[in-house]
């Protein structure tokens, strides 16, 4: 199900089907970054940090052209 788009990402809403857990899987086109590094770096941030009041980063797959993010929903 769509859900947002921006002016870099796509965000669908996903279910990882054995927990039934409902997500929000960010699709990123690298293309339209103007510096992938600063990407990277948020990824990494999000990855280690844990706070009520930030949307948790559950998996991060990047392939050539594209970053997908699954975050809570």
């Amino acid at each position: 199900m769509f859900v947002y788009s921006g002016a870099h990402s796509v965000v669908f809403e996903g279910k990882d089907i054995e927990t039934d857990q409902h997500y929000a899987m960010k699709v990123i086109d690298k293309a339209s970054l103007p510096n992938e590094d600063l990407l990277r770096s948020e990824v990494s941030i999000l990855t280690n940090l844990r706070h009520p009041n930030i949307v948790n980063l559950h998996e991060s797959i990047e392939t050539v052209d594209k970053m997908y993010l699954i975050l809570d929903l």
